[in-house]
Order: C-alpha cells, then structure tokens, then sequence
C-alpha cells in the first residue's frame, strides 16, 4: 500500500534528476565547445590574402557546432568560416562570412556548393548558412574544394 503512494514522487524525482543532468551535459557541451574553438583557432589558413577555417568536427551534434561556430566567429574578426560534423547517415555543414568580405563570397552559396557534394541542400544569409548531405563519404573531398570555389568566386 505505501509503495503505491511514494510511486508517483519517485518518478517526479527520476524526471528532475533527469532535467539536471541534461543542463550539465549543456554547461559541458558549451566548455568542450569553448575549448575546441581555441584549437581551431590555430588551423586558420591564410589563402589569397583571407583566413580561411574550414575543417571538419569529430562528434559534434548540431547544437554544439553551432556553438563552435560562433565562439570562432566572434574570435575572428575577418574571414570565412566552414565548420561540419558528421554521423553515420548525414553531414552537417554551417558557414559564415565576415561583414567585409560578403560583398565577394556569400555563405548560401558557399554552403550549397558544399552541399551538393554531399547529395544534399543548404542555403542561407550572406554571412551565415547551414546545410547538409546523405553522402557523408563526400565531407572531406567537399571541404577540400573550399579553396578552389573561393578563387572561382
């Protein structure tokens, strides 16, 4: 009879308990996420004059990513930046162009470049962009070719 009564607080508190633990797999999403930035940081390349970061992230989820690429972003004041991950059935792509530099490279069509390579779509503003593919083979070939799109554009 008193387990029937204590059963409904002992799921409250499983559900609770729960909710705490994905906040701290957020906080510490964000800290792995602050760090990798600074390491990217250094793979920065200097093509024709513009810092170019194009690389692709081991295990990152979308949000992560996201959060990846605007701890880069607002460390790099100037230049282009291409982050994706990858699991077992898609790619993910997001792009971003400094201010200075939209009126000569567009995200959008830097991401649908990209994501064409990867039998998918992407699309988006100037200076940011997402997209993605199935053809997660294709990622490192695709980013590759970031170089060569950005002296045809």
């Amino acid at each position: 009879k008193g387990q029937r009564q204590t059963t409904p607080d002992k799921v409250q508190q499983l559900v609770e308990r729960n909710r705490e633990l994905e906040k701290e797999i957020e906080k510490l999403n964000a800290k792995l996420a602050a760090n990798a930035s600074g390491e990217l940081l250094n793979q920065v390349q200097d093509i024709d004059g513009i810092k170019v970061l194009a690389t692709q992230i081991i295990g990152a989820d979308a949000k992560s990513l996201r959060t990846t690429f605007e701890q880069i972003r607002n460390k790099l004041s100037s230049g282009i930046i291409v982050l994706a991950t990858a699991d077992s059935q898609k790619a993910t792509v997001i792009a971003g162009v400094s201010s200075d530099l939209t009126h000569r490279f567009k995200a959008g069509d830097l991401v649908q470049h990209i994501s064409l390579q990867l039998g998918g779509k992407g699309g988006g503003r100037p200076d940011v962009a997402q997209g993605g593919g199935a053809n997660v083979a294709a990622l490192p070939q695709a980013l590759a070719s970031i170089n060569a799109w950005l002296q045809q554009a």
